[in-house]
C-alpha cells in the first residue's frame, strides 16, 4: 500500500503487452491483440487503483481512468506462424483531499413572540442587596460593588447585573444580553446607549424605548433601533462602543445625575423576549448610595 501526500492530484501510469498466435490474417491478429491488451490494462488498473491510501485524515477520489494504444502489430514468422501483438498504457487518477466534515443544516429561525404591553411596578422602597434570582435559564446576581482591589474592579457603589447562563430543557434561549431604559425627570424613556446624536447638547442618547413591552428589538434592521447597554464591561471594548453596543451578560453603572429612573432588563438576544426585569430609581444628587434608592422586580415578564 502507497501513502499519496493530501492534498494532490496525480497521474500514474501503467503498460499492458499481449501477444496472440495462429491467426488467420495479419490484421485479424493485431485488432484481437488491441482488444485483449485493453481488456488487461483495464483490469491492471483497477488492480493498482487498490494499493493505494491517502496520508491524514483525507479522503481519496478517482477520476475516470484512460487507456491510449501505444503500439501494435502483425508479422508472420519462420514457422508461418501469423503473431499479432498490442501495448496499452493505462492511467489512473488518484485524487487526496481533506475529509469534509458535514455541516448540520443550520435550524430555522426561532419564531419572534408578540409584544404584550404589561404595566411597570414602581418600587417604594429600597431592596436588599445582593439580590439573587434563578430563572429557567440561570442565575441573576445583583449587587453593589465595593471597595475596587484591582484595575478592572468596577467604580465602588457601582449597580452590577450579572448573569450566569445554565442549560435547561425549560429554556428556549441560547444568547443573553441586558438591556437599560432610563427616563430623566419622569420623561421618555430612552435605551441607555449613545447610538443617536445629541440634539441640544453634544451628549449622544438612545432611541426612544418601551420598557413595558415584553418584546424588545434585539435583531433591529441595519440603522433601526439598537436596545442593547452602552457601557462596556470588559476592556478592550472599542472606544465608540456605545455607538453600536453588543449584548453583555454582565453589566454596571453608576450615574452622577439626579431624578433619572432605569429599568434594566435580562433578554432574549434570538427573540426579544424580556426574561427578567429590575426598576431602580430615581437616583439623587451625584454620590447618593444605589443602595438606598427605591428598587425592585416589576414586569415584564
Amino acid at each position: 500500500m502507497a501513502n499519496l501526500p493530501c492534498p494532490c492530484n496525480l497521474a500514474i501510469s501503467g503498460a499492458s503487452h499481449v501477444v496472440v498466435r495462429d491467426q488467420a490474417t495479419g490484421v485479424a491478429a493485431e485488432q484481437i491483440a488491441i482488444d485483449r491488451a485493453t481488456d488487461l490494462a483495464k483490469a491492471d488498473a483497477q488492480q493498482a487503483m487498490t494499493g493505494f491510501a491517502c496520508d491524514g485524515d483525507c479522503e481519496l477520489t478517482w477520476g475516470a481512468p484512460s487507456y491510449v494504444v501505444r503500439s501494435s502489430g502483425a508479422q508472420t514468422n519462420p514457422a508461418f506462424l501469423i503473431i499479432g501483438a498490442a501495448t496499452v498504457v493505462w492511467t489512473i487518477y488518484p485524487r487526496c483531499a481533506p475529509r469534509l466534515i458535514p455541516v448540520a443544516p443550520k435550524p430555522p429561525a426561532k419564531p419572534r413572540p408578540v409584544s404584550q404591553t404589561v404595566s411597570l411596578t414602581i418600587p417604594l422602597g429600597p431592596a436588599s442587596y445582593p439580590v439573587r434570582k434563578t430563572i429557567a435559564c440561570g442565575d441573576i446576581d445583583i449587587s453593589i460593588s465595593g471597595p475596587r482591589t484591582s484595575p478592572r474592579d468596577p467604580e465602588p457603589g457601582s449597580i452590577i447585573f450579572k448573569f450566569t447562563p445554565r442549560r435547561s430543557e425549560l429554556c428556549d434561549c441560547e444568547a443573553f444580553g441586558w438591556v437599560q431604559h432610563v427616563s430623566r425627570q419622569g420623561g421618555p424613556w430612552r435605551y441607555d446607549n449613545g447610538t443617536q446624536p445629541g440634539i441640544s447638547s453634544p451628549q449622544r442618547h438612545g432611541a426612544h424605548s418601551q420598557p413595558d413591552q415584553t418584546v424588545q428589538p434585539t435583531n433591529p434592521p441595519p440603522g433601526g433601533d439598537n436596545p442593547w447597554y452602552g457601557a462596556p464591561s470588559q476592556p478592550g471594548a472599542p472606544a465608540d462602543f456605545d455607538r453600536d453596543p453588543t449584548p453583555q451578560t454582565t453589566i454596571g453603572d453608576l450615574p452622577d445625575e439626579a431624578e433619572l429612573s432605569f429599568v434594566t432588563q435580562l433578554v432574549c438576544v434570538e427573540t426579544g423576549l424580556v426574561l427578567f426585569s429590575w426598576y431602580w430609581g430615581p437616583t439623587g444628587p451625584a454620590g447618593t448610595p444605589l443602595g438606598g434608592l427605591p428598587s425592585g422586580p416589576t414586569a415584564p415578564p
